[in-house]
């Protein structure tokens, strides 16, 4: 595994832990390595077998854990009988949004962002018309 890890606590609390829930994601997919041995054969040593069992682990990391999507734990009072800080309801609603996703999404809306990624965009597209031309000689 090779790659990089969000984590949000949210929200903040003055009881301990000191935070309702733990929100995990990655930003990008990360880069897995694997090997599987089944009773003592190394499975992954065909490297097609080995390349289809990577792209489905990928794609399941990406359906579950690629930005925005997260895992939500809740946090707990500790040490015996955890019991969640938030309620079901409010961690379902972690699920769907958080603080930091929240503010990302604001900053999108903002004009000077959005000019700046036409900019941007205009941009990539004329790199691209470029690549093509060159590539076709």
């Amino acid at each position: 595994f090779d790659g990089v890890v969000r984590v949000v606590l949210t929200p903040l609390t003055e009881e301990p832990p000191g935070f309702g829930a733990i929100l995990v994601s990655f930003p990008k997919a990360p880069s897995i390595g694997l090997d599987v041995s089944l009773s003592k054969i190394d499975i992954t040593k065909s490297p097609w077998l080995r390349e289809e069992l990577l792209k489905e682990i990928q794609k399941a990391v990406a359906a579950e854990f690629l930005w925005p999507r997260r895992i939500v734990v809740p946090s707990g009072v500790s040490p015996s009988n955890p019991k969640p800080i938030l309620s079901r309801v409010a961690l379902n609603a972690l699920s769907e949004s958080d603080p930091l996703l929240d503010a990302e999404r604001k900053i999108e809306e903002n004009d000077i962002y959005r000019k700046s990624n036409i900019k941007r965009d205009r941009a990539l597209e004329n790199e691209l018309g470029l690549d093509v031309v060159v590539a076709d000689g």
